[in-house]
């Protein structure tokens, strides 16, 4: 009788307790309704069968659940007054779906390895199946690899090979796991995405930049999306402006700290449209102000590396008592790029620019080879443009032009001579335009 009064007195307790604060937030994890448990070496049975009440969910209590309990909980929700309460007495649970199993923790032991060896038992009496499934856009040993290697798929009698003629995997395994397996396989062979890479290779000479619109030297302050941003660089007219906000309408635009003309590798980001990037490219070498080396364009996988070679081979001749040998030094522009399309739809690239000349000197192991290397990392939009530039190559040429034999005359063959020095610098700018094949 006195069990029956706490009971009652707890309910009423329950059913008067006010609405919660909006500041009183249970833990995560727990979402069930609030209640309000006082009981004194109470049966746990009675509290669990309560705790079900509430929670409106079938309640299946194991035999050997016995014991008192004395607990005070205010407004605590029913799924953590659960735990607490099983907790407490060395107890588990199991939800399936709307029904609770409550148990020892030794009787769920026992269950589970009790069902682990029926399931056994019931995998060893299945018919094994061969299943024939053909791989698309991956390859069949790499997903061999995968399933085989992640031992959650297949079962202890399970197996699968690949075949590399036909690309597809061979898997044989009991009914009820080679649906699964099949399953992953289909989730596994997606089309992976492609980027195309598009690079424009000039030659410019130093005082194409200005025309292009390129300033190396400058500081970003702010970017609103169009041309309009704070720039602290040198002036074509060679002044030093202050700090400000202006539309320079350049095509590109280098934050470098300064503008510091044949020093390092510099990097950069177009701004505009590369429409506008041909038009000038094109216009400038109508004036003679440039060259185009070369125009690639090349398809890649995602995370995969696209490279473009061009350049020659210099043979070089060797004696040795085998007789003469010919070895090649490669003297080439290489453009390499690994780009990878991120969750956000930009392209991450990796991008590497070698230009190698052959030198002036020459010696027993071959012509000297002198190298430009430049290497970055960059996040574009799709279809933005990047821009390396630094790399320069100077031209010394000495012409001489004379009229035969009257340039010769003592002091007045002077008149009948021309001697003529150049000394020319170009610069080799690398456009890279990483657009996502959809």
């Amino acid at each position: 009788m006195k069990f029956i009064r706490i009971l009652l007195a707890s309910l009423a307790l329950y059913a008067a307790a006010p609405a919660l604060a909006a500041n009183d937030v249970a833990l995560p994890r727990y979402t069930g309704d609030k209640l309000s448990l006082d009981f004194q070496d109470a049966p746990i049975r009675q509290i669990l069968q309560l705790i079900a009440d509430v929670s409106a969910k079938n309640m299946v209590i194991g035999e050997d659940v016995s014991g008192n309990i004395t607990l005070k909980l205010k407004r605590v929700p029913w799924d953590q007054a659960l735990d607490i309460v099983l907790s407490m007495h060395g107890l588990g649970k199991v939800e399936e779906g709307n029904i609770i199993r409550v148990n020892t923790l030794t009787n769920m032991a026992r269950q589970r390895d009790e069902e682990g060896r029926v399931k056994a038992t019931q995998t060893r009496a299945e018919d094994l199946v061969t299943r024939v499934v053909s791989v698309n856009y991956n390859t069949a040993e790499a997903l061999q690899k995968t399933i085989s290697g992640s031992g959650n798929f297949l079962s202890e009698r399970g197996q699968v090979s690949a075949d590399a003629r036909t690309n597809s995997l061979i898997i044989r395994d009991v009914e009820s796991s080679i649906g699964q397996v099949v399953a992953l396989v289909k989730e596994l062979d997606s089309p992976t995405p492609q980027v195309t890479i598009e690079a424009r290779i000039v030659q410019v000479r130093p005082t194409f930049n200005r025309n292009l619109g390129i300033q190396w030297g400058g500081g970003f302050t702010a970017y609103n999306g169009n041309s309009s941003l704070a720039v602290q660089g040198i002036n074509p007219g060679g002044t030093q402006p202050g700090l400000g906000v202006f539309s320079p309408d350049f095509a590109i635009n280098l934050p470098t700290a300064d503008a510091v003309a044949g020093v390092g590798v510099s990097f950069g980001r177009l701004i505009g449209s590369p429409l506008s990037l041909d038009l000038r490219l094109s216009a400038g070498e109508s004036q003679g102000l440039t060259k185009i080396v070369s125009t690639p364009k090349v398809t890649v996988l995602d995370n995969q590396t696209a490279k473009i070679e061009q350049g020659e081979s210099i043979p070089f001749q060797t004696l040795s008592q085998d007789g003469t040998q010919t070895t090649f030094h490669e003297a080439n522009l290489a453009l390499e790029v690994t780009p990878h399309i991120t969750g956000d739809g930009k392209v991450s690239m990796e991008i590497k620019v070698a230009k190698n000349l052959p030198g002036e000197s020459r010696s027993a192991a071959g012509p000297s080879i002198l190298k430009r290397e430049a290497n970055t990392h960059v996040l574009l939009e799709d279809g933005e443009t990047t821009v390396i530039g630094g790399i320069f190559e100077r031209t010394q040429v000495d012409s001489s032009q004379k009229v035969p034999f009257l340039s010769k005359i003592p002091i007045l063959g002077v008149l009948f001579k021309n001697n003529s020095k150049r000394d020319d610098t170009e610069e080799l700018l690398v456009f890279i335009t990483p657009r996502i094949v959809k």
